[in-house]
């Protein structure tokens, strides 16, 4: 089955320096591909290094090194690019990345979220709602969607419009109790059906 996901980039630095130096990393980026997780940057001309580490960690602290890149990285004369796919990334867990150049320091830290929407096309986090919870659907292009919330007799409770990838339920809406939600394009068909339960 093919796996959807929804990536949040929660910290992009552009520029930053290296700590131990003055090596420059630009555009220090990363986005979901086909259930990988694309790292992108670039070393700013006039540095080099002796080969780049990259490390992951599911808590921001503890780093276990996934990949490296061997040999001289960066040019004397010219910006260079770099990009490294992490093939197993952490599912419904924020992602940690950080690089190291061989002899030049450790760059800053950026993270990135990967929810596993496979199943329905949705995720509630957290789940039950017991305070406010989002659920995310697949909406890559940030087009307009709208949901309409049920309850279990088919009630319309609630309709909500989005151009992001999630709606957000507050569970102070409703009584605790499994309800049910449709989400389409606006003007268009629902592509996601779904219940959520609401503990008060």
């Amino acid at each position: 089955m093919t796996l959807l996901y929804f990536i949040i980039l929660s910290f992009v630095f552009v520029p930053f320096t290296f700590a131990q130096s003055n090596t420059i990393i630009e555009n220090f980026t990363a986005f979901e591909n086909n259930g990988a997780i694309d790292l992108n940057w670039f070393i700013s001309s006039g540095n080099t290094c002796s080969g780049i580490k990259i490390y992951r960690s599911a808590d921001s602290t503890n780093f276990e090194l996934i990949g490296a890149i061997e040999g001289v990285c960066g040019s004397v004369s010219t910006r260079a690019p770099y990009n490294f796919a992490d093939e197993n990334p952490i599912i419904n867990s924020f992602n940690y990345y950080k690089l190291e150049l061989g002899g030049r320091g450790s760059s800053e830290v950026i993270s990135v979220e990967i929810i596993d929407k496979s199943i329905g096309g949705y995720q509630i986090r957290p789940s039950p709602i017991t305070t406010k919870s989002k659920l995310y659907f697949d909406n890559l292009k940030k087009s307009e969607h709208q949901i309409h919330i049920y309850s279990i007799q088919g009630v319309k409770l609630y309709s909500g419009i989005t151009n992001d990838d999630y709606f957000l339920l507050n569970s102070s809406h409703y009584a605790s109790g499994i309800f049910y939600f449709v989400i389409s394009p606006t003007g268009e068909s629902p592509i996601v059906k779904g219940t959520f339960f609401v503990l008060q």
